[in-house]
């Protein structure tokens, strides 16, 4: 799978300009204080703040996945790919969880329920690390699910 994205030259393109996006929006929303559409409307300080860090490891996670790029050994591309996916479940789900929050709630809520709710997705992450595996990747799967669902 891995050797067909090499190949693919307009894929690996796309996926930079997502990376660049991405922390062009987490530029933008740290440092602009008012909205470039609608110059009359500004947004809270905290849902900017939130939404900068949430953009920023979205541009993070597509970093940390670069290598897959040029790794050649099956073992790499398996490490990195875990590795990857345990980032991603310590920062971009945490980080979607809190912007929805920040964005839907009518006041501040405390985000250690989010934490909480992570611990056990990470712990899977650090076992599939640790085994060299996939094993507990559908168990991750259905644990998220039935996070969101509730």
């Amino acid at each position: 799978m891995y050797d067909q994205i090499r190949e693919d030259t307009l894929f690996i393109i796309f996926y930079t300009l997502v990376t660049g996006m991405a922390m062009m929006a987490s530029f933008y929303l740290m440092f602009r204080q008012g909205n470039a559409i609608a110059a009359d409307i500004t947004p809270p300080v905290r849902l900017r703040r939130w939404t900068a860090v949430f953009f920023a490891s979205v541009a993070l996670n597509h970093i940390w996945y670069m290598p897959i790029f040029f790794l050649s050994s099956t073992e790499g591309i398996l490490m990195t790919d875990l590795i990857g996916g345990l980032l991603d479940c310590m920062t971009l789900f945490p980080l979607a969880i809190v912007v929805l929050s920040v964005m839907l709630q009518d006041r501040r809520r405390p985000l250690w329920p989010v934490a909480l709710m992570m611990i056990p997705i990470i712990a899977a992450g650090i076992f599939n690390v640790a085994n060299h595996s996939y094993a507990l990747l559908p168990l991750i799967y259905i644990y998220f699910f039935s996070c969101a669902l509730a």
